[in-house]
């Protein structure tokens, strides 16, 4: 695949609710970087709910009616016409992804562009092999503060019959933990790791860090901005607003029985990533529910990856203007 050499894409990755809206944010405060302010969704949720679109007309119609109603290609400033082109050209998700961010990028004549789709974590060795100059920044966070704030937004939904928190909270965890895998698994120069609560209690040491690994200029970066509370997307807005703002260790707060229960499975990945490991609940029924999220959670993998039950997906583009009725 042919761009110019000149851009670079940036992926941050890691799992949701990891610090990586802030990374992104602060990225996008550097001149050389054209701020695309939207998760693409093309490798995880494209990939997911439409199929083969580079072989199949049907699909790739269906696919573009949906995308030119969203806002990934609204705030990407292409026409309809560039962006057709740029899909005509393609031959896979992660071609058209680099091809989407590398036209966005050269046509505001910038260097770099963002990328702040965390589960792109899931293809770091698809993108380098589409495009080898591709960097990642891998956002890493303590996974029981990564769960209980999935978990309080809502997004966990683990199968049936496990519904209480402690079920919530694990499967996250799992999920944390398998997400997290795939950097692990690709130990190379172009992934930069960086632990959420190190960054915050040295903000500017990683500023520099980051500069180096990516070739940029570390003062032209906005960095208090980026870590403005007020500004967050936290999921403690509520807690925030009565001026109390502790995003590191919050699962200190929860009872220990709970944490001891949720954190089953878990302990070597922890300690793996130099966090204090948790002392586990050993049971029957935590070591079942363990390998049976375990088991659902690869299984949702590999049907997606094969595009089985693609149209039954919940997962969609963010649609932002309602579709003119026929």
């Amino acid at each position: 695949m042919k761009v110019s050499k000149d851009f670079i894409p940036v992926f941050v990755v890691g799992s949701a609710r990891s610090g990586t809206t802030m990374m992104a944010k602060l990225l996008s405060s550097h001149s050389s970087f054209y701020e695309y302010r939207a998760e693409t969704l093309i490798l995880t949720v494209c990939r997911k709910r439409y199929g083969d679109i580079f072989g199949n007309e049907e699909k790739k119609l269906t696919f573009l009616s949906d995308w030119f109603e969203s806002r990934q290609f609204e705030r990407s400033n292409l026409s309809k016409e560039q962006f057709i082109d740029i899909l005509n050209k393609s031959t896979s998700y992660p071609e058209l992804l680099v091809r989407f961010l590398s036209t966005m990028t050269n046509n505001a004549n910038k260097h770099f562009i963002v990328d702040s789709t965390p589960a792109n974590v899931r293809y770091v060795k698809d993108i380098l092999k589409v495009y080898k100059n591709a960097k990642f920044i891998w956002m890493v966070r303590d996974g029981r503060d990564v769960s209980i704030s999935q978990e309080r937004l809502g997004w966990v939904n683990p199968p049936f019959p496990f519904r209480a928190k402690s079920d919530r909270l694990n499967y996250t965890l799992i999920n944390w933990k398998l997400i997290n895998a795939n950097c692990i698994n690709h130990n190379n120069s172009s992934i930069f790791r960086i632990k959420y609560e190190e960054f915050l209690n040295d903000p500017y040491h990683y500023v520099e860090q980051v500069s180096e690994f990516l070739g940029t200029d570390p003062s032209k970066y906005d960095v208090a901005s980026a870590l403005n509370p007020q500004k967050s997307n936290s999921a403690f807005s509520d807690v925030r607003k009565h001026g109390v703002f502790k995003p590191v260790e919050r699962w200190r707060e929860l009872d220990a029985t709970l944490v001891n229960d949720f954190t089953y499975g878990c302990s070597n990945f922890f300690k793996m990533l130099e966090y204090s490991v948790p002392s586990s609940a050993i049971s029957f029924r935590s070591f079942f529910r363990y390998y049976y999220f375990l088991f659902h959670l690869k299984a949702k993998k590999t049907l997606s990856d094969y595009h089985i039950f693609s149209r039954k997906t919940t997962e969609t583009l963010e649609i932002r203007r309602q579709k003119k009725a026929p």
